[in-house]
């Protein structure tokens, strides 16, 4: 029996070993590979790693994916890899890995993929007031046209961090930072000005009581 890494001493310095390489197949199926690799004992790790990933590209090759975005595209592993990054964006490859039973290869390929289809994004969210911002509002946006339009001109605009069509009372919705009063003041007066805007009612901050992205997957 082949243990899953065995060195085997040749004269001088070279040595031959035996890598198992597993290949994630897709839909629950998996190709173990054996592969004698012929190098120093220093750079065995690193060549049986970057072997591993170039099997995986060769194996799985390049992707395109939809703008759709429904869970129905994701599968149990994708599911499990998101869950965690919900609750750690930080985590290592290597702890993320055992979570999911996948090499740190196939691991880093599957989040790599999830960012790419825009499944997930992994930034770092920031505190508005240790930043200075000491303005927090949601502007209620009212519209005398298509709201598509003025999300257009909206998103251009730096402050703006969070932006909504909606139903209902307001036809849009818009979360903003700001300096100071005087700053609010003069953001909100701009969206005012927009053409086809109608109405804009701003919603102050007071307090900040609960921000939470791990919402889970279904």
């Amino acid at each position: 029996m082949i243990p899953s890494l065995g060195q085997y001493r040749c004269p001088i310095t070279t040595t031959y070993s035996v890598a198992n390489v597993c290949l994630d197949l897709g839909n629950g199926c998996y190709l173990d590979v054996l592969v004698l690799i012929r190098c120093h004992v220093p750079s065995l790790v690193r060549d049986i790693k970057a072997l591993e990933e170039k099997l995986l590209e060769e194996q799985e090759g390049p992707e395109t994916w939809p703008d759709d975005r429904a869970s129905s595209q994701l599968d149990e592993i994708d599911k499990k890899i998101i869950a965690a990054l919900q609750i750690d964006g930080r985590m290592n490859f290597s702890d993320l890995a055992p979570l999911v039973n996948l090499s740190d290869a196939a691991t880093r390929q599957r989040v790599n993929r999830l960012i790419d289809r825009r499944v997930i994004s992994i930034v770092a969210v920031t505190d508005a007031l240790a930043l200075g911002f000491g303005f927090q509002a949601m502007l209620g946006v009212g519209v005398t046209g298509d709201p598509t339009e003025i999300t257009s001109a909206l998103e251009k605009i730096p402050e703006i961090r969070y932006l909504v069509i909606t139903a209902g009372r307001y036809d849009i919705l818009v979360e903003v930072v700001c300096v100071d009063a005087e700053h609010l003041l003069h953001l909100s007066t701009q969206i005012r000005s927009l053409p086809g805007v109608g109405t804009v009612e701003t919603l102050t901050y007071l307090r900040l009581v609960k921000q939470n992205y791990a919402w889970g997957v279904r």
